[in-house]
This record gives structure tokens, C-alpha cells and sequence, in this order.
């Protein structure tokens, strides 16, 4: 037994490490139409300027290709710090690939090597073209010694926290890097939420007519996917890469390759934002609900 759980295990560490290198290998080759540094622009370049004494909320950061970066909470930069003084395409290149080796590894953790469909859905790709942050929030979901890099994306993040399995280690490097962030910029929170008015996500539970529905979960709220479903639905989020995040609760092969065909909707309606809402609500969160729904209820 021990013989087959320790091949299992080389077995899912070799997946992770091609679909890392390979993830690697095609945003770095620019195959995917990816953006250099993508979400990572504002981090980075912020840590430069912490290290350089300067204040990075200060500035408006210009993108290669002309749009203003979105700033973000100084623990994204202390996350995201490693890869700062990286080039600008090997930077994005090697956040995603290491993310998705790690998402990988965690995805395959019960021999459920039919979560891998993940990596074929729309939101994925986009993720991947934007170098985003759910890539590796959906990966602390299941590699518990990750859990501090939620601080990276708060509001997303904090879903993955509230369903997280807690050490005191890691709750305690968690507690640490948001101190830091203190000592270094002692008022970085009033200086960040002066720049969010241009957040343009939206609510899954407030989209008419369909999302309130999901408060019918309520009453499962104990169990972890179903949490983490439920929880997911209340904070904002923006389309499409944040709604790769739902996918990975997906309870069957069949639901998650249904949710993966329906996520590719999301690329022949881009233009129109209120309907692509709508093929979230019904098409994503809808089923997921669904299906969690019909586990808690035929359970003894």
C-alpha cells in the first residue's frame, strides 16, 4: 500500500511539473497572446519603488500596451515580491507556470485526475493570458501549507481563507507579512481604496433574475465545497478569469466537462458583459449549486 501511495504521489509531482513547464513554455513563447507581466504590472513595479524609498500609490503605472495597471493592496506586492527584478515576460511567464504546477498538484490530490479539465477551460486560458491571481488562490484551496498567499487578492482570497485548513504556522506567516505591510507603509489602506473606484466586477448572488437562488445553499453552509461555493457567489468578481475559481469544486467529470464547454461561451459573447453575467450565473454557478444541492440531500 505504502509502494502505490508513494508512485501516486511521483505520479501527480510529474503532471504538476509538465503542465507547469509547459504553461511556462507557452506564455513565455507568446503563443497565447499574453500580455508580459499581465496582473503582476502594478506589484512589481511597486516593490521596485518601495525599495527605491518612493511611495507607489503616488504613480499611475502605464502597461506595454498603453492601459493604466490596477493597483492593488501592498500584500500583493509582498506576495508577488520574489519575482520583482525578474524581465518583464519571464516574470509572467514563470508566475503562471509555477501556479498551475502547484493548482496540478492539488487538483489531483484524491486521484481525481479528471479535475485536470479545469486546465482546458476559458477562464483558465484568460487567467494564463493575464498572469491573474486565481490561478494560485485556487491552489491554496487545496494545498493547505499555501494559505498565506490569499493576502495576495483579499477579497477572493478570503473565501479561500474562511474554507482553509489552518495551521498555526501558517496563520502565523499570514499574520506576519500583514504586519510588514504595515511597517512598511504604515497607511496603505486608505491610499489603495482611494483608487478602487473603477472596479467594474460584479456580485454573482445580486444577478437578476437567477442569482439570489444561491442562497438556497444557505442551509449547507457546513459543507467545505458547498461554503466555499456559497461564499465565492457574495464578493465581487470580474469576468472571466475569476470564475475559473468555482470550477474546481466541481463534484463529478461530467459536471466539470459540461462547465467547461459552457465556459467557452464566454469567448463568443466578450462584447456583451451583462450577458456574460448571465451564462456565469446560470451556466457555472447554477449547475454547481445544483449538484451540491443534490449531494447534501441524499446524504444519510
Amino acid at each position: 500500500m505504502l509502494r502505490s501511495f508513494l508512485q501516486q504521489q511521483r505520479m501527480r509531482l510529474l503532471v504538476a511539473l509538465l503542465i507547469g513547464l509547459s504553461i511556462f513554455g507557452l506564455r513565455y513563447s507568446g503563443a497565447l497572446g499574453a500580455r508580459a507581466r499581465g496582473d503582476l504590472e502594478w506589484p512589481m513595479v511597486a516593490a521596485q519603488m518601495l525599495v527605491a524609498g518612493e511611495d507607489p500609490y503616488t504613480y499611475k503605472i502605464r502597461m506595454s500596451d498603453g492601459s493604466m495597471a490596477a493597483m492593488y493592496p501592498l500584500t500583493t506586492t509582498l506576495i508577488a515580491a520574489p519575482l520583482a527584478f525578474f524581465p518583464p515576460r519571464l516574470t509572467g511567464a514563470l508566475f503562471v507556470g509555477i501556479a498551475s504546477a502547484l493548482l496540478a498538484f492539488g487538483l489531483t490530490g484524491q486521484r481525481q485526475w479528471w479535475r485536470l479539465l479545469v486546465f482546458v477551460s476559458c477562464p483558465y486560458i484568460v487567467a494564463v493570458q493575464y498572469a491573474q491571481w486565481p490561478i494560485l488562490l485556487s491552489a491554496a484551496y487545496f494545498l493547505p501549507w499555501l494559505l498565506p498567499v490569499v493576502i495576495a487578492k483579499p477579497h477572493l482570497g478570503a473565501v479561500v481563507a474562511l474554507c482553509g485548513r489552518w495551521s498555526p504556522t501558517t496563520l502565523g506567516i499570514t499574520v506576519a507579512l500583514v504586519l510588514l505591510s504595515f511597517v512598511l507603509y504604515p497607511t496603505w489602506p486608505f491610499a489603495f481604496l482611494a483608487h478602487t473606484s473603477a472596479y467594474d466586477g460584479a456580485i454573482p448572488l445580486l444577478v437578476l433574475p437567477f442569482g439570489p437562488l444561491l442562497l438556497l445553499l444557505i442551509p449547507y453552509w457546513r459543507n467545505r465545497p458547498t461554503r466555499y461555493l456559497l461564499l465565492l457567489s457574495i464578493v465581487p468578481q470580474r469576468l472571466i478569469y475569476d470564475l475559473m475559481m468555482p470550477l474546481i469544486v466541481a463534484r463529478s467529470p461530467r459536471v466539470l466537462l459540461m462547465l467547461t464547454a459552457i465556459s467557452w461561451a464566454f469567448a463568443l459573447f466578450a462584447a456583451y458583459p451583462d450577458m456574460l453575467w448571465q451564462i456565469a450565473v446560470v451556466g457555472i454557478y447554477g449547475p454547481l449549486a445544483v449538484e451540491a444541492w443534490l449531494i447534501q440531500r441524499s446524504a444519510p
